[in-house]
C-alpha cells in the first residue's frame, strides 16, 4: 500500500511539473496565432509604401475599413502592441495587460502625439528585444540588423535639420517603418528559437508553435490571392466604372489612375509588381506546408493543386516580367535539389526552361517589341541613385527621400518616381556607403549562411522557406519591397524564423525522409 501510495505521489508530482513546463508552450502557441494573424493583416491591409502614406485616409465606417487600405499609424500602432504582447511571451503573462493598455492609450490620443509615443515604444522595444541574442541566431545577423537601424537614424537625424516639414515627416515615418521590420526580424527569431520552443525527446517532441502561425499567415496569404482573381474576373473592372464615375477622381495620385487604367491584377497590394513579390515570397512555403500536413493524400493533392493554381494564376495576370523570371529560377532550383538523380535532372531542368521561356516571350512579345520601356525607366532610376550615392556618400540624403534625389538629377524627359525600384542602391543614395554595406550584409549574408546549411530532402520545409526568400530578396534589385509593410514585415520575420530554426529531430535518427514520404514537421 505504501508503494502504491509513493508511486501514485511520485507520479501526480511528474504530471504537475510537466504541466509547469508546458503552460509556457502554450502561451507561446497563442501568441504564434497572434503574430500569424498580425502579419496576414498586414499582407491585407498595410500594401502601400510608407512614402505615400500621407495619400492614405483612414476609413470612417466598417464597411469602409473592409474595403480599403488602412494608414500606416494604425499598423505601427498594431505592430508595436503585438510586440510588446510576445515579449517573452508566457514567462511574463502581465505583458498581455501593458499590451492592452498601450493599445487603449493610442486609440484616445491625437495623431501627432500617438506618432511621438510609438517612436519611444519602438526604441523601449528595440533594446528590449536585442538585449539577449535568441538561441541559434547567428552572433553577426544578430548585430548587423542594429548597424544598419542605427546608422538609418543618423542619416535621418543628418537629414532632418533641412527644415522642410514635409520631408521630416517622410523621414520619420521610413524610419518608423525600418524599426519595425527590425523588430519582426528579431520577432522571427525569438518564436523559432530552441529555448522558447520547449524541451524535445524522443517520448514527448518539443511544440511546434509555427503550425498555429502559418495557419494563420496561409489564411491572409490565400484571402489575398482570392482577391487578385475576383479582379480578374470582374472586380477590376466594377472598381474602374465606379472610379471614374466620382466627380474628383482627376485629384487622385497619377499612380492610382494609372493602376486602375490598366488591366494588370494587384490583389491587396499598391501595384502588380508587388504582388508578384508576395507570390514569390509565399507560394513556396505555403504550398509545402499543406503538403505535409497530416490530412488524407487526396486531400493534400487537390489542396496543392489548388494553392499552386491560385498563386500561379495570380502570377501571371499580375503582368510582372521579373516576377515570371524569378518564380521560373525558383522552379529550376526547386527541381534540381529535389528532382531524380542523373541525367533524368538536368534533362526535366532543361524542359522547364524552355517552356518558362516559351511562355515569358509569348505573353511579352508586345512589351519586348516596343524596347522594354520599363527595363529603360528603371537604368535611369539607378543611375540617379548611383550618382546620389557619389555625391553624398557618408550619409546619404536621408531615409525615403530619392524622389528629391531623382528630381535634381533625372533628364527633363525622363517619367518621375519616388523610389529607386532597386532596394540596395535606394539604402545607398538614401543613407551612404554604410547603409548600403549592412543591408547586403543583413540580407545576402543571411541567405548565403542558409544556403550553406540546407538539407532540402531532409527538411522540405526549411527549403521551401528558403527559396521564398531568396526570391524576394533578388526581386530587391528591380523593386522596391523594403518600402511596403506588407511585403517587407512578413519577409523579415520568416527571415529570422529561418535563421533560427533548428533541424528537425527526426532529420538526426531517420535518415533520407524525402525517401519515406517527407517527414511532416
Amino acid at each position: 500500500m505504501r508503494e502504491s501510495a509513493a508511486h501514485q505521489l511520485e507520479k501526480a508530482d511528474g504530471t504537475l511539473s510537466n504541466q509547469g513546463q508546458d503552460r509556457p508552450a502554450q502561451w507561446q502557441n497563442v501568441f504564434a496565432a497572434g503574430a500569424g494573424l498580425w502579419l496576414a493583416v498586414a499582407l491585407i491591409k498595410f500594401g502601400n509604401p510608407v512614402i505615400l502614406d500621407h495619400q492614405v485616409t483612414a476609413p470612417t465606417s466598417f464597411s469602409e475599413a473592409l474595403m480599403v487600405s488602412w494608414p500606416a499609424l494604425w499598423a505601427y500602432c498594431l505592430s508595436i502592441t503585438v510586440l510588446i504582447i510576445g515579449w517573452d511571451c508566457g514567462r511574463r503573462p502581465a505583458w498581455w495587460l501593458a499590451g492592452l493598455v498601450v493599445a487603449f492609450h493610442w486609440l484616445v490620443l491625437p495623431a501627432q502625439v500617438v506618432f511621438w509615443d510609438a517612436a519611444v515604444a519602438v526604441l523601449a522595444l528595440i533594446v528590449l528585444y536585442a538585449w539577449r541574442r535568441p538561441a541559434g541566431l547567428p552572433r553577426w545577423q544578430w548585430i548587423v540588423p542594429l548597424v544598419w537601424l542605427g546608422w538609418q537614424c543618423i542619416a535621418a537625424l543628418r537629414s532632418l535639420s533641412s527644415g522642410d516639414s514635409g520631408q521630416s515627416r517622410l523621414i520619420l515615418m521610413t524610419l518608423q517603418h525600418f524599426a519595425i521590420c527590425v523588430l519582426s526580424f528579431y520577432l522571427g527569431a525569438r518564436i523559432a528559437s530552441p529555448d522558447r520552443a520547449g524541451p524535445a525527446t524522443a517520448a514527448r517532441p518539443g511544440p511546434e508553435p509555427q503550425r498555429l502561425f502559418w495557419l494563420s499567415l496561409g489564411g491572409g496569404f490565400l484571402i489575398v490571392l482570392a482577391v487578385a482573381w475576383r479582379q480578374r474576373f470582374g472586380g477590376l473592372e466594377e472598381t474602374r466604372q465606379f472610379f471614374f464615375t466620382l466627380p474628383n477622381w482627376r485629384s487622385y495620385p497619377p499612380e492610382f489612375i494609372q493602376k486602375l487604367s490598366s488591366d494588370r491584377i494587384y490583389g491587396t497590394l499598391f501595384y502588380p509588381n508587388a504582388l508578384a513579390g508576395v507570390i514569390l515570397l509565399l507560394l513556396p512555403i505555403v504550398a509545402v506546408r499543406w503538403w505535409l500536413s497530416s490530412m488524407g493524400l487526396r486531400l493534400r493533392i487537390g489542396g496543392l493543386a489548388a494553392i499552386v493554381t491560385l498563386g500561379l494564376g495570380a502570377l501571371y495576370w499580375s503582368g510582372s516580367k521579373a516576377g515570371w523570371l524569378i518564380c521560373l529560377t525558383q522552379a529550376l532550383v526547386g527541381g534540381l535539389w529535389l528532382g531524380p538523380g542523373g541525367r533524368k535532372r538536368w534533362f526535366l531542368a532543361a524542359i522547364v526552361l524552355a517552356v518558362g521561356l516559351a511562355g515569358f516571350g509569348l505573353r511579352y512579345r508586345a512589351y519586348l517589341a516596343r524596347g522594354a520601356t520599363s527595363v529603360t525607366a528603371r537604368f535611369d532610376y539607378w543611375d540617379a541613385a548611383w550618382q546620389g550615392l557619389l555625391n553624398k556618400p557618408a550619409f546619404g540624403s536621408g531615409p525615403g527621400t530619392f524622389a528629391k534625389t531623382y528630381r535634381e538629377l533625372k533628364r527633363p524627359e525622363a517619367e518621375m518616381t519616388r523610389l529607386t525600384h532597386n532596394d540596395f542602391l535606394q539604402q545607398g543614395s538614401d543613407s551612404g556607403v554604410v547603409g548600403l554595406l549592412a543591408y547586403a550584409v543583413w540580407l545576402l549574408g543571411g541567405v548565403g549562411a542558409l544556403s550553406a546549411r540546407l538539407r532540402p530532402r531532409q527538411d522540405l520545409n526549411q527549403f521551401a522557406l528558403w527559396l521564398g526568400l531568396a526570391g524576394i530578396i533578388l526581386q530587391g534589385f528591380l523593386e522596391f519591397w523594403l518600402y511596403i509593410p506588407a511585403i517587407a514585415w512578413p519577409t523579415l520575420f520568416l527571415f529570422g524564423m529561418a535563421l533560427t530554426t533548428r533541424p528537425p529531430l527526426a532529420c538526426a535518427t531517420t535518415g533520407n525522409p524525402i525517401d519515406k514520404g517527407w517527414t511532416r514537421h
